[in-house]
């Protein structure tokens, strides 16, 4: 049991940020967590 900060991380690679990011989120919808929280903002600036 986490108390708080990081306890998973998911890394993906692609030639594209877009899809990369896509992976990424595919993956962790299927992580089954409860309370899950992630964050789907991340590289969104600099896709911008």
């Amino acid at each position: 049991m986490a108390t708080g900060g990081r306890v998973l991380n998911s890394t993906v690679l692609s030639k594209s940020l877009s899809v990369a990011r896509k992976k990424a989120n595919e993956i962790l919808e299927n992580v089954k967590w409860e309370n899950k929280y992630y964050r789907k903002d991340i590289g969104f600036r600099v896709m911008k």
